[in-house]
């Protein structure tokens, strides 16, 4: 599992490398929550190279959409793998995750463009 992130002009792209597995996931908070410091507005988790998610993911990825939306950010998903698509899809949270073919998308939508 390995996590990336580069800042973009108005927001910051979170690479998810491999699968978040439960022993993973408090580095993936701390990474979170070091954004949520330095006061990122805008995150795009690009989830190309994760084939795979599990239930407290999907929590922790809610927690970030809620703390993020209520500062005025958004938060856009790219890179969703059909398998990972279908997961939300089947827990009702396309209307919550944002989800964008590629990075362009993601960041015109951000933009509001």
């Amino acid at each position: 599992m390995k996590f990336t992130t580069d800042k973009l002009k108005n927001s910051t792209v979170v690479r998810i490398d491999g699968n978040i597995k439960y022993d993973d996931i408090q580095d993936f908070v701390d990474i979170v929550n070091d954004l949520l410091r330095q006061r990122e507005k805008n995150i795009i988790f690009d989830l190309a190279r994760m084939p795979y998610i599990n239930s407290a993911v999907i929590g922790q990825f809610i927690s970030v959409i809620k703390d993020i939306s209520s500062s005025g950010g958004k938060v856009v998903f790219i890179g969703v793998r059909p398998y990972i698509q279908n997961i939300f899809e089947i827990s009702g949270l396309m209307e919550v995750f944002i989800i964008k073919h590629d990075i362009i998308e993601a960041v015109r939508y951000i933009s509001g463009k």
